[in-house]
């Protein structure tokens, strides 16, 4: 897991508050992230970027399940990475 530096510019920023009419557009557009049933207020989200850097958001609804839910996106991307390389090292031994 890459941890950015103190200071690090590469760290992604919003730059906008999204208001509600944002907010539906992106529920329309990314379906899949949003709880079914009666409720559909989104909880989280996880964004992975080029730099190694991963960014969890939490949103007013959520709850602890929630935050446990989104590390698991990026502990299991560390563990396919980290599958890989040890696979390409294994091959690069023979």
């Amino acid at each position: 897991m890459q941890f950015p530096e103190a200071n690090s510019r590469s760290i992604p920023t919003v730059s906008k508050l999204y208001t509600d009419a944002d907010l539906v557009k992106l529920r329309k557009q990314n379906s899949t992230m949003y709880q079914s049933g009666q409720d559909l207020t989104p909880l989280g989200s996880t964004s992975f970027y080029k730099n190694g850097h991963a960014v969890i958001r939490l949103f007013q609804s959520t709850d602890t399940s929630t935050a446990i839910h989104e590390m698991f996106h990026v502990l299991r991307r560390e563990i396919e990475r980290t599958a890989f390389e040890a696979d390409s090292a294994a091959a690069n031994k023979r």
